[in-house]
């Protein structure tokens, strides 16, 4: 129970700091597009992989840091269904698009033993490939606000959340301003626009 500013702060700084410390993350898209052709299967495989390779494989982010984990993930919807099942691996940002449960044992022992890039799990447009998530054009027309950084952390996670600066702005709510100063900034802030616009963005980048 987190019952005061300072407890929130420092809490929020020891989830960070452990976050920082998985030496690679893996995350695996749980969006039901995803779901349906099968990340699931995907998501326990390499789980028995990484653990099969001796590596220290951790579902949930622990309270205390330890060096050289593997986080595995199941993150938001990544909001490129028609290439999932989708992979992501941190911190290099590679995505590996449309995975099936036979490709997991190249992903652990090149991308997380080796820390090399499997070329044909890359996207894949007009010859180019694309290595990181961001550089893929489907995703470089969004400017995401309130799914910032979904498909980036375990989407099931309050730690993860709080680690990635969740509930700053309730803090900020909380103990920096009035009543008055609330309900100017909601209204400023358009935050129903965000939401359709997130939402647009994503179907645009469908099409």
């Amino acid at each position: 129970m987190i019952s005061s500013r300072e407890e929130l702060q420092r809490v929020r700084e020891m989830y960070s700091r452990n976050l920082m410390t998985e030496k690679k993350r893996i995350l695996v898209c749980a969006g039901t597009g995803c779901v349906s052709g099968g990340s699931l299967e995907i998501f326990e495989r390499l789980s028995e992989l990484v653990s099969k390779r001796g590596m220290n494989c951790q579902v949930e982010l622990q309270e205390e840091p330890h060096e050289n984990t593997i986080g595995m993930k199941k993150s938001g919807c990544h909001g490129f269904c028609e290439m999932g099942p989708l992979v992501r691996i941190e911190p290099e940002g590679y995505l590996y698009t449309k995975v099936k449960p036979e490709d997991c044992e190249e992903i652990v022992d090149k991308t997380i033993v080796a820390g090399e890039h499997i070329e044909r799990l890359a996207y894949n447009q007009n010859g180019i490939v694309y290595k990181k998530q961001d550089e893929i054009p489907f995703y470089k027309k969004q400017t995401r606000l309130v799914l910032e950084h979904c498909g980036q952390i375990d989407s099931t996670s309050i730690t993860e959340y709080i680690a990635t600066g969740g509930y700053c702005a309730l803090e900020k709510a909380l103990f920096d301003m009035s009543s008055d100063d609330i309900i100017n900034e909601i209204s400023e802030a358009n935050l129903a626009d965000a939401v359709e616009e997130d939402f647009r963005q994503d179907a645009n980048g469908h099409k």
